[in-house]
């Protein structure tokens, strides 16, 4: 079994606070940490200073344990924005990145899937007004598999 979590800087956390989170979290042994889907790059905790913080934790416990937890990087951006989130997440060992699909939408997929060096994990934030009005149409089912063949690896879901 994996067991997964989410952290949510987006309530105030700055970049050191998150990391110490994700140190209790690795502590525990959890599988995988998945970002805060509401920023990628907030006031309070900048994208690259929680990259650094978060990924000093995750490496300094795989050196001691062998074990290194899949965190989920917010990279969510522009097309320039992401590539260079998630070449800085590469960069520094990260094992995987997280963007938020309705808000990037098929292209922004499309180009994040083509660069991508490690897994995408994909956010659906959004999905409620997607599919709460039968008239609308929307599957899960078949959503989902579009963002599968644009790239995704694996989803966020209830």
């Amino acid at each position: 079994a994996v067991i997964g979590t989410i952290i949510k800087p987006s309530v105030g956390l700055n970049a050191q606070e998150t990391a110490d989170m994700v140190h209790t979290l690795t502590q525990a042994n959890i599988d995988f940490i998945k970002d805060d889907e509401l920023q990628a790059n907030g006031p309070a905790c900048p994208f690259e200073d929680r990259a650094y913080a978060v990924m000093r934790v995750i490496n300094d416990h795989a050196e001691k344990t062998g074990k290194k937890v899949m965190y989920a990087f917010n990279i969510t951006g522009t097309h320039d924005q992401m590539r260079r989130r998630h070449d800085l997440v590469h960069h520094l060992g990260g094992t995987c990145v997280m963007a938020s699909v309705n808000s990037i939408g098929w292209a922004g997929m499309l180009g994040l899937s083509e660069h991508s060096q490690l897994p995408i994990h994909a956010h659906r934030n959004g999905w409620g007004y997607l599919s709460r009005c039968p008239e609308l149409g929307f599957d899960y089912v078949a959503w989902s598999k579009f963002w599968r063949l644009a790239g995704v690896d694996h989803m966020h879901v209830n």
